[in-house]
């Protein structure tokens, strides 16, 4: 079985700061993460930890209680949809006992065992999240045209003030943001053991995880450091690969 992939679009609606930990001297006190050609970008990882904890909330506060894994030889492998007088469903903790562990099921389906699980109980996740990019061909361009990047960033400063209402003396802080824009990443389950093979080939299975990681997506509403400051404002979508692509 081989990975199956969906397409995230971040449409970033104001300045957003994705930090790297490092400044630029006298220039700004925190720099944007940038890619070797110099635009913008979110990295995998940051993002993978937004969607997990997206997850984790819905999951905690019973988003998917209604939801169950049906066993595949009783699902009709056409449709998603579960007929309850005809199919028997076991509940998710009873058909995957190893999932009792730690977080929740979907959690530990797509991002594996949680941290504080026991080490004989750890399973690796389902799901591979790559850098929220810049469209290809948005990308080309800037590439092509370094000239312009200097257009995609601008500084931010802030001071702090003392019980008078004056500025502190050495206080002044600037920091890089980046301008709005719409960012994608690729997303896959990707199997990684034989149990991940079988799991990717039950259609039912697969769609409640897509389904769980979509409707999770609606919790992410900023994304960066200065959340609230009022950086970063986001709206995440899922598509299809190919529609993206089209």
């Amino acid at each position: 079985m081989t990975e199956q992939t969906k397409t995230l679009s971040l449409a970033i609606n104001g300045y957003w700061h994705a930090g790297t930990g490092l400044s630029a001297g006298s220039e700004s006190d925190a720099m944007v993460d940038k890619t070797e050609q110099g635009l913008p970008i979110l990295s995998g990882r940051t993002l993978k930890g937004l969607l997990r904890d997206a997850l984790y909330r819905a999951e905690q506060w019973g988003w998917f209680a209604d939801m169950v894994i049906p066993e595949s030889s009783n699902v009709d492998t056409a449709s998603t949809t579960v007929n309850l007088e005809s199919t028997a469903v076991i509940p998710a903790q009873e058909r995957h006992p190893v999932l009792r562990h730690g977080a929740g099921i979907y959690e530990t389906l797509l991002f594996g065992s949680h941290p504080q699980a026991k080490k004989a109980d750890r399973q690796a996740g389902l799901l591979r999240v790559g850098n929220a990019t810049l469209r290809k061909e948005e990308s080309d361009w800037l590439t092509a045209k370094p000239e312009h990047q200097q257009h995609l960033y601008s500084q931010l400063f802030s001071t702090a003030i003392d019980e008078d209402g004056n500025a502190k003396d050495h206080s002044l802080r600037a920091i890089e943001v980046t301008l709005p824009m719409c960012l994608t990443a690729k997303i896959a389950l990707v199997p990684k053991t034989e149990q991940h093979q079988k799991w990717l080939a039950d259609t039912a299975l697969t769609a409640q995880l897509w389904q769980a990681l979509a409707q999770s997506l609606t919790l992410i509403d900023h994304i960066g450091a200065s959340k609230n400051r009022g950086l970063g404002e986001v709206v995440i979508q899922m598509q299809d690969t190919e529609e993206q692509a089209a």
